[in-house]
C-alpha cells in the first residue's frame, strides 16, 4: 500500500486515493506495531496535506513521523521529516518555528556535522533568509553551500584517488607474484606441450588417413546416387512437359468451345431478332424475351473469354453490370428513365451459379421493364448481392404495382416465374415475393457448393 501511495505521489497524482492508501497502511501498521511503516505513513499524509494547504494536519502528521523515527533510531528519515517541517513552516510564514526546527538540524546530537555544513542545510537556511527578506544572507548561505559541496567533492576525489592507488599497488604486487609462479611452471608446461604435440601429430595422421578412406567411399556412393537422381529428374521433366502440353491443348479446347458457344448464341440471337421483325405483336414479345435470355448467356461467355479464366470463378458484380447494360439497350426507350442501384460484394462464383443467377436477374429485370414501368416516366430498381452462411442472397426491388392478387394462377402459367423457381430449386435455394409501401420485393437464395472468395482473397490466391 505504501509503495502504491509513494508511486502515485512521485508521479504527481496526489489525490484522495493516496490518502486512502496511506490511512489504510497506517491502520494496519498500528495494529501490528510496524513502527517504520507507521512513520512512513505519517510522512506521506503530512506531504499530502501540505500540498492541499491544510497546514495544521500536515504539521500534526509530520511531528508524529518525527517522534516515531526518533523512537526507532532512523536518523536519516528523522532528518528528512525535520527538513519537511522547515519547508512547511516557511511556507506558512511562521519563520520563528522554521528557525527552531532548523536549529535542531544544526545541533543534531548523533551527527552534528550532517546538516551544519551540508548543502541541504544551507539551502533551507537560504530559503529562510529569503522569506525574511534578507537576500544578502540568503546568497551567502547558497555560496557557503556551493563551497562546501566543492570541498566535499574534492575530498571524495582524493579519497577515491587514494583507494585506486592502494588497489593499484596491491594488484601490482599480486601480478609480480603471479609472474614468478608462471616462470616456475613454464618449463613443465613446455615439456607437456612437446609431448602433447607429438601425440597430436600421430592422432591427426591417423584421422587424416581414415578421412581419406571415408571420403573415397562417400564420393563413390554419392556419384551413384547423383546419377540415379539425374535419371529421375529427366523422367520428371518429361512428364511435366507432357502435362504442360496437355494443359495448353485443354485450354485451347476450352477457349475454342467458349468462342463457338458465344458465336452460336450470337447467331441464335440474330435469327430471333430477324424472326421477330416480321411476326405479330404477341409473337414478337415472346421472341424478344427469348432473345434476351439467349443474350444473358452470351454476356456470360463474353466475360469468360475476356477474363482469360475459362475454367475458374467469375466475378459476379461485373457480370451484373454487363447484364444491366444489355437489358437497358434491349427494352429501354427515350420516354422512360430507369435508375438502377446495385450493391454487390465482389464475389467469385462458379460459372454454373453465375449462369443461374444471371437468368433469374434477366427474368426479374425484363419483368420490371415490361410490366412494372409500363406507363411510367421514372423506374427504380434496387439490387443487393451478398454471401451469408454459405449462401448467395439476392434482394431485388422495383417501384412497380406488383403482381395482382390472382398471381398464383398467373405464376403457374408464367414461363419467367417457372424459370426462376426451377433455377432456385436446382441450387437448393429459396424464393420469396412480397409487396410493401408501393415496392415489390423478391428475395432469393442459392446454396453455394464450394467456397466463395472476396476480391482481396482471390488476389491473394492468385499471387
Amino acid at each position: 500500500l505504501l509503495h502504491r501511495a509513494a508511486a502515485a505521489s512521485a508521479e504527481g497524482k496526489i489525490n484522495d486515493s493516496v490518502v486512502a492508501l496511506s490511512l489504510l497502511s497506517l491502520e494496519i501498521s498500528t495494529q501490528h506495531n510496524f513502527l517504520d511503516q507507521m512513520a512512513t505513513s505519517y510522512n506521506e499524509l503530512g506531504h499530502y496535506y501540505q500540498t492541499k494547504k491544510d497546514y495544521n494536519r500536515s504539521l500534526y502528521y509530520l511531528q508524529k513521523a518525527e517522534n516515531v523515527f526518533k523512537e526507532i533510531g532512523y536518523l536519516q528519515d528523522q532528518i528528512i521529516v525535520l527538513r519537511n517541517q522547515v519547508m512547511l513552516y516557511t511556507e506558512m510564514g511562521d519563520l520563528a518555528k522554521a528557525e527552531q526546527v532548523l536549529a535542531k538540524l544544526r545541533d543534531f546530537p548523533q551527527r552534528p556535522s550532517l546538516y551544519k555544513n551540508s548543502y541541504d542545510y544551507s539551502l533551507l537556511e537560504s530559503n529562510l533568509w529569503k522569506a525574511r527578506g534578507n537576500f544578502k544572507k540568503a546568497y551567502a548561505s547558497l555560496d557557503s553551500a556551493r563551497r562546501r559541496q566543492a570541498e566535499i567533492n574534492w575530498q571524495m576525489h582524493n579519497r577515491q584517488v587514494g583507494e585506486l592507488t592502494t588497489k593499484y599497488r596491491t594488484a601490482l604486487a599480486e601480478q609480480r607474484a603471479l609472474e614468478e609462479i608462471q616462470t616456475a611452471t613454464l618449463a613443465s608446461r613446455r615439456a607437456l606441450k612437446n609431448r602433447f604435440e607429438r601425440n597430436t601429430a600421430l592422432l591427426l595422421s591417423g584421422l587424416a588417413l581414415a578421412m581419406v578412406v571415408m571420403l573415397g567411399v562417400s564420393y563413390y556412393s554419392n556419384r551413384k546416387k547423383n546419377k540415379k537422381l539425374e535419371d529421375q529428374n529427366t523422367a520428371i521433366d518429361k512428364i511435366n512437359k507432357l502435362l504442360s502440353d496437355s494443359l495448353l491443348v485443354q485450354e485451347a479446347l476450352y477457349n475454342e468451345l467458349h468462342h463457338r458457344v458465344k458465336n452460336n448464341l450470337s447467331v441464335l440471337s440474330s435469327l430471333l431478332y430477324l424472326q421477330s421483325s416480321n411476326a405479330s405483336q404477341p409473337v414478337k414479345q415472346a421472341l424478344t424475351q427469348t432473345r434476351s435470355r439467349v443474350e444473358a448467356l452470351a454476356v456470360l461467355h463474353r466475360q469468360l473469354i475476356g477474363s482469360g479464366q475459362l475454367q475458374g470463378e467469375i466475378e459476379l458484380s461485373e457480370y451484373i453490370e454487363s447484364l444491366f447494360r444489355h437489358l437497358e439497350a434491349t427494352f429501354g426507350h427515350s420516354e422512360l428513365e430507369v435508375q438502377c442501384k446495385v450493391e454487390c460484394e465482389k464475389l467469385f462464383l462458379s460459372p454454373s451459379l453465375v449462369t443461374s443467377a444471371g437468368m433469374v436477374l434477366n427474368e426479374l429485370i425484363t419483368n420490371s421493364y415490361k410490366h412494372a414501368f409500363a406507363g411510367k416516366k421514372l423506374g427504380k430498381i434496387f439490387l443487393k448481392c451478398s454471401a451469408i452462411d454459405n449462401s448467395l442472397h439476392l434482394l431485388y426491388r422495383d417501384n412497380g404495382p406488383g403482381m395482382p392478387e390472382e398471381s398464383d394462377n398467373m405464376a403457374a402459367k408464367s414461363l419467367g416465374l417457372n424459370i426462376i423457381r426451377l433455377l432456385v430449386k436446382q441450387h437448393k435455394g429459396t424464393y420469396k415475393y412480397y409487396k410493401a409501401d408501393s415496392v415489390s420485393t423478391f428475395e432469393l437464395t442459392f446454396t453455394l457448393q464450394q467456397a466463395v472468395y472476396l476480391v482481396h482473397e482471390q488476389e491473394a490466391i492468385n499471387n
